[in-house]
């Protein structure tokens, strides 16, 4: 998922400032397609959404105990 603004903490955790994680997320979206990855870009959604999304993707979707 490509940083987002709106949730975007600088912390602890997350070390790089707004505008070199952009840069980062960019570089990688360029390089994983060239060594062989599908990239599949999350939405700007809620948790929910999102975790459907990447069930969905891997093909999983209702196959995971709850």
């Amino acid at each position: 998922m490509p940083p987002w603004p709106e949730i975007y903490w600088h912390d602890g955790e997350r070390q790089h400032r707004f505008d070199t994680a952009t840069d980062e997320c960019a570089g990688l979206l360029a390089d994983y397609p060239s060594l062989g990855y599908e990239v599949a870009i999350l939405q700007k959604v809620g948790v929910a959404e999102r975790a459907d999304f990447i069930l969905r993707t891997l093909g999983t979707e209702g196959q995971l105990s709850e």
